[in-house]
């Protein structure tokens, strides 16, 4: 155990220096956002005949939700264990039934990866936010 402290205390900027190296690729690894990298959502808006110029607007809601409920990361993300409530309740509260039914399918085949949306804001929406929603 001597050893083990002397050695620290030899190589104590080395651990520090490594220490926030490892710090800073993991802050960079986390901010990434997930995206749409091979144009996947833009074939389902087009099978669901989504007119083009509504396509953004309808992956960028379904990108954000999936990102603030945290379903759009593995397990192991610490992303994945924290929802922010308060952003996807005002980003759903937009939508009409269709738009909902869009930004579902698209939550489901791209984003999320299986989850259903409607399912998921049910587990992971707080209760005062989820009664609030007028589509579900």
């Amino acid at each position: 155990m001597i050893k083990i402290l002397n050695l620290i205390k030899k190589h104590f900027f080395v651990i520090i220096v490594i220490i926030i190296a490892i710090s800073l690729g993991l802050f960079k690894f986390l901010k990434k956002k997930p995206t749409d990298q091979n144009g996947v959502a833009s074939g389902y808006l087009n099978d669901m005949n989504v007119p083009q110029n509504e396509h953004k607007d309808y992956n960028h809601v379904a990108l954000n939700v999936a990102h603030h409920l945290g379903t759009a990361y593995s397990k192991f993300d610490p992303r994945h264990w924290t929802e922010n409530d308060q952003e996807v309740y005002s980003l759903i509260k937009l939508l009409d039934q269709k738009g909902f039914d869009v930004v579902s399918s698209l939550y489901f085949n791209v984003y999320a990866k299986g989850n259903t949306l409607s399912s998921d804001l049910a587990r992971l929406l707080d209760a005062e936010y989820y009664e609030k929603l007028t589509v579900k």
